[in-house]
């Protein structure tokens, strides 16, 4: 249990919306969910403490996570640290895809360096590699719980997780990825001279590194943040124009995402993208409702 609280105080405290999407799921996955959530989240920060020429050591600690996975999950085995993650993914996480787990890990390995993005799709496909390989994860463990409730009815069903369902995930994690960028992109990524926009965009619209940290062209920043926050907008459409191919047991773990970009997307074209408006720092007020009353009518 020790090790079941340390990760749910981790995700409480670091990814608010996913806590509150998970107590939204049924008690039994909880364990498994927050053990999910947790790994998720310890390779977030430290990823985020790895700055720029900075030595190995954040570097080292990418790889310990890789290969704790694989001491777990993997067809080698080893000893398993005795770090409160780590023991909690050994103790409730069961056939898992290892690797979406090794994604979560690889696409933070790839962004080393700090260097911008390539293109608009190098972003989606982070996302996809990220948030999206974190829902398909627990997707997984909502469909296991539902097919263990219905074999011990006797009743042999099976909850397809199929190309559709992927579809609709891969476009709600770009969704999620290009708007997260606009939110880091001022104060957090700013204060500490780091610019990720992507390349194709920043040279559309005439803006380098220096003229974006500079605030020299604050016309073309905001026409750039429209651009991204319209693309968003229309991942999440295209993605819950899906929404009836996604089984009802697995959509929960879809709805803090939606709920995240919606909201975020709200603020931008409120504050007319104004990527230093303090709102865009903020969570979604009355969140835990918005979530509950998505999950009862089976939106994200």
């Amino acid at each position: 249990m020790e090790a079941l609280n340390h990760c749910v105080a981790l995700t409480r405290k670091r990814d608010f919306a996913n806590y509150v999407g998970a107590l939204l799921m049924p008690t039994e996955v909880q364990p498994a969910v927050f053990a999910l959530l947790a790994f998720n989240v310890e390779l977030a920060i430290i990823r985020d403490q790895i700055e720029r020429n900075s030595g190995t050591t954040g570097i080292y600690r990418l790889q310990f996570w890789k290969d704790t996975i694989e001491a777990i999950y993997g067809d080698g085995g080893g000893p398993v640290p005795k770090q409160p993650v780590a023991v909690a993914l050994e103790r409730f996480v069961s056939n898992v895809d290892l690797s979406l787990l090794s994604s979560l890990v690889s696409a933070r390995q790839q962004t080393l360096g700090d260097r911008p993005f390539r293109s608009v799709d190098a972003v989606q496909q982070y996302g996809v590699n990220t948030y999206g390989a974190l829902m398909k994860l627990l997707m997984r463990v909502l469909a296991q719980k539902r097919e263990r409730v219905m074999h011990a009815l006797g009743n042999h069903v099976h909850v397809a997780i199929n190309d559709k369902v992927i579809e609709a995930v891969d476009l709600l994690a770009g969704a999620m990825a290009l708007v997260t960028l606009l939110r880091w992109s001022s104060i957090p990524l700013l204060s500490r001279g780091i610019v990720l926009l992507p390349d194709d965009l920043m040279q559309l619209h005439g803006l380098s590194a220096d003229s974006f940290y500079g605030m020299t062209k604050p016309e073309a920043v905001k026409s750039l943040a429209r651009d991204i926050t319209m693309l968003s907008s229309s991942l999440l459409d295209r993605s819950r124009a899906l929404r009836d191919e996604v089984p009802c047991v697995v959509r929960v773990a879809l709805i803090s995402s939606g709920a995240t970009v919606q909201h975020l997307v709200r603020i931008l074209r409120k504050c007319d993208y104004n990527l230093f408006d303090a709102r865009l720092q903020r969570g979604a007020s009355l969140l835990a409702w918005r979530l509950w009353w998505r999950s009862i009518l089976g939106w994200y």
